[in-house]
């Protein structure tokens, strides 16, 4: 089970293939992510600034002007680190399907969430599931989807 963390990955090819001799024969493995291009993928909720912390879709500015946005914000220059690392390793589900299909894992299930179900307990807020015409777009449901739960299976 991995939850929130591949998006911190840098070598997914090597975490694939460490998951696939972990698994027991017939074992799965569940993970979940924030795509990257939804409103707060760029985890940006942590910056210090309050107009930041609330400020959707910035992370996605070429990494020049995102930098330069955080400094005038006086962000500490570790959590500008830490958020220009997230915008590097940043994932959208249509790369981690081709990922896990290039690793040898068929996808047994997908479910994206227009509310995250982490936001029952962070916001009081009902997990929502993503309508199916918007799963089916991937040019449009990572900007509008704010969690990915998938679960895979090894082919071999």
């Amino acid at each position: 089970m991995l939850k929130d963390v591949i998006e911190h990955v840098d070598d997914r090819p090597a975490l694939f293939a460490m998951m696939a001799r972990l698994l027991r024969p017939g074992g799965r493995v569940f993970l979940s992510f924030p795509p990257w291009r939804m409103p707060f993928g760029g985890h940006q909720q942590i910056c210090r600034s309050w107009l930041l912390s609330r400020l959707p879709y910035f992370h996605l500015l070429p990494t020049p002007s995102y930098r330069r946005l955080l400094q005038l914000f006086s962000e500490k220059p570790a959590r500008i680190e830490s958020l220009l690392a997230t915008q590097r390793t940043g994932l959208a589900t249509a790369e981690f399907e081709r990922i896990a299909s290039q690793a040898g894992y068929a996808i047994t299930s997908q479910r994206l969430y227009l509310l995250n179900p982490m936001y029952a307990y962070r916001f009081g807020v009902p997990p929502a599931v993503q309508a199916r015409w918007v799963v089916a777009r991937a040019s449009l449901r990572d900007f509008v989807s704010t969690c990915a739960y998938y679960t895979l299976r090894p082919l071999a």
